[in-house]
């Protein structure tokens, strides 16, 4: 299985296509909450949960609650968070981000909002992000901390931006309150620090509030762990006003983005 991303759960078959016809969801779910725990895990673990949700999007046949109320069984709110980005990953990159009634993912699916921004925006991009066209998104959100995880989408959309011009990082994330611009800069920094450090420096060197900066310059997980309420985000799921169609790229350049 292309996108489980280390060790695998037991009957696993290669033989089909098809995975599911050899692992149920049920037996997935038995065994996977404890699967990043056991060594050897020579990788970075918040992965492992990422590809579970990858996983359990997939046997669960992009069952949508389905796959937010597995993520929601682990213990660990960080790994939480990174089950659904990696569940809300694998819903855009296969079934888009609008759904069949034309209502966006993350306006139906209100769980884990900065888990689910990341990856709407992502498919908005072409070469040049439209942060301001997001910007609009997330202020007309009413909710205080889905509004910040939009922001944190955006900031994490803008990554290559901010990596061509790092002065561009203040620019980006002006918007909102205090704690949707920090949301926004740890976002993009976050995702500067996995790739390119010496790019995530410059940047936050450019940034005015000494408090915002230094969370600018830590890595994803500890931003992460500063504050886990802001990322672990369980709305009270009721659909938040639809917003009137953008646009969605193309798979393949969906999967350009993502170098899959």
């Amino acid at each position: 299985m292309a996108l489980f991303e280390g060790p695998e759960p037991e009957n696993v078959s290669h033989s089909s296509d098809k995975p599911h016809d050899h692992l149920t969801y049920d037996q997935f779910e038995r065994s996977a909450l404890q699967l990043c725990d056991k060594p050897p895990l020579d990788f970075y673990k918040g992965d492992c949960y990422h590809a579970l949700g990858h996983v359990s999007m997939y046997l669960g046949e992009y069952d949508i609650q389905k796959t937010m109320d597995f993520c929601q069984l682990f213990d660990n709110k960080i790994a939480a968070f990174n089950c659904a980005a990696g569940a809300y990953m694998e819903h855009t990159i296969t079934k888009g981000t609008i759904l069949q009634n034309g209502t966006y993912l993350c306006d139906a699916y209100t769980d884990f909002p900065a888990a689910c921004f990341r990856y709407e925006f992502i498919s908005w991009k072409n070469k040049t992000f439209d942060y301001k066209g997001a910007a609009e998104v997330c202020l007309a959100l009413s909710d205080a901390l889905q509004r910040a995880g939009c922001f944190h989408g955006l900031g994490f959309a803008s990554f290559f931006l901010v990596y061509r011009q790092p002065d561009m990082l203040p620019k980006i994330c002006s918007f909102g309150s205090r704690t949707d611009r920090r949301m926004c800069i740890e976002g993009a920094a976050g995702k500067l620090n996995q790739f390119y450090p010496e790019k995530q420096q410059e940047a936050c060197t450019y940034l005015d509030d000494s408090q915002i900066a230094s969370l600018c310059l830590l890595s994803k997980d500890s931003a992460l762990n500063k504050n886990p309420d802001l990322y672990y985000y369980i709305h009270n799921r009721k659909n938040v006003q639809n917003r009137k169609s953008l646009f969605s790229l193309p798979l393949s350049i969906i999967r350009w983005v993502f170098k899959i």
